[in-house]
């Protein structure tokens, strides 16, 4: 049985992950060993705790943590401090995606980790037009400069001053550049809001302009209209169930060596789109973590031929030991063992069914 600890930041996103996480897990009969919580910046002292409260169950290889990007990276530099390299396999939430900034001269602690990214299609109409922008054709955004100066780590004329080195005004945006993965989310809600605003206005002013029934804006009724919108979006449909959640779909994100140029990456190795979970690329595990070819975090092993199991606590059924059938007994179940009847002896099975028991012949005794 799955044995594992989990670990949640404090707050909404970590607490409400962690408690439907586990109640999932208990249904599935999947055990939970430590579970701990922690601010998001929080001292290092706490992360180093938290390490150690791991390390009291070393069975429990898997660590599950619904955690923001800076938590995981608090995580690994404390496996670093506490020499845990290799010693747990991180599955994170979307909150570390395939963020660099959170692995970052980490790699070796977070390798062969597992995390979420939420799908988002690449928005290539958005490159030219960004890559467009100057200072001196941007006007219409006012926070532009300020952005362009801290952007290339210079100062524009009349700008801030802040800066030792002067911009040209014509350094390149396409330099470091990487989209965000969440751009088309951005258009899709904007996209979302003009929707239901047509929508609305059209039945409330009979498609006529704003109208008296438009303002003040009612608020109540105009989630009601955006809950209704629907249209296709790349190929993909947006819309929204009665909670205003979007149908869920995620990529799968394995934190990898790459042997071919000693390197660290994130592969997308599958996908998980509205309840249907699909597995199209390998994952490369940290051998440390690896038994027979895959990732092993049990608390107990299954047992020996002629043994029960005896669990230890009732609250954690993961965990047992195995105790040996005595010689006149055969198993039950897993849990039990059971006297043979009187003349009969266990078969080589050691099976509960007396049809397949030997019988001991009957042997008299002449004390004559």
């Amino acid at each position: 049985m799955i044995y594992y600890s989990i670990i949640s930041v404090l707050g909404n996103y970590g607490g409400s992950g962690m408690d439907a996480f586990v109640k999932l897990a208990h249904e599935a009969g999947i055990c939970v060993a430590a579970s701990d919580s922690v601010l998001s910046h929080a001292e290092d002292y706490y992360f180093d705790q938290i390490i150690r409260n791991l390390q009291k169950y070393p069975n429990a290889k898997v660590v599950v943590c619904f955690c923001e990007g800076m938590t995981v990276r608090g995580l690994l530099k404390a496996m670093r401090r506490l020499n845990a390299t290799g010693e747990f396999l991180l599955i994170g939430s979307d909150g570390w995606s395939d963020r660099n900034d959170v692995t970052e001269e980490y790699e070796k602690e977070a390798n062969g980790g597992i995390s979420i990214r939420i799908h988002s299609t690449y928005d290539r109409s958005f490159d030219p037009y960004y890559f467009s922008l100057k200072p001196h054709n941007n006007s219409r955004n006012p926070w532009f400069r300020e952005f362009w100066e801290y952007r290339f780590n210079c100062s524009l004329q009349n700008g801030s001053g802040k800066y030792n080195k002067t911009c040209s005004g014509n350094e390149n945006l396409q330099e470091r550049y990487k989209q965000d993965t969440k751009m088309s989310f951005v258009k899709k809600a904007i996209y979302t809001m003009a929707y239901g605003l047509h929508d609305m206005q059209k039945a409330k002013c009979n498609n006529s302009g704003l109208c008296a029934d438009m303002l003040p804006l009612n608020g109540s009724l105009f989630l009601q209209y955006l809950l209704n919108v629907s249209f296709v979006w790349e190929n993909e449909t947006v819309k929204f169930d009665e909670k205003g959640d979007p149908p869920g779909r995620y990529d799968i994100m394995n934190f990898q060596y790459i042997p071919e140029n000693n390197s660290y990456d994130y592969k997308h190795v599958g996908s998980w789109n509205s309840g249907k979970l699909d597995i199209f690329q390998p994952f490369r595990w940290n051998p440390r973590h690896v038994t027979n070819g895959i990732p092993e975090s049990v608390c107990s092993k299954p047992c020996e031929r002629g043994k029960v199991k005896s669990v230890q606590s009732e609250s954690v059924k993961c965990c047992w030991v195995c105790v040996a059938c005595k010689e006149n007994q055969y198993l039950e179940d897993e849990f039990t063992c059971k006297d043979c009847d009187l003349g009969w002896w266990p078969n080589d099975n050691l099976t509960a069914d007396n049809s397949f028991l030997i019988s001991v012949p009957k042997i008299s005794l002449d004390i004559s």
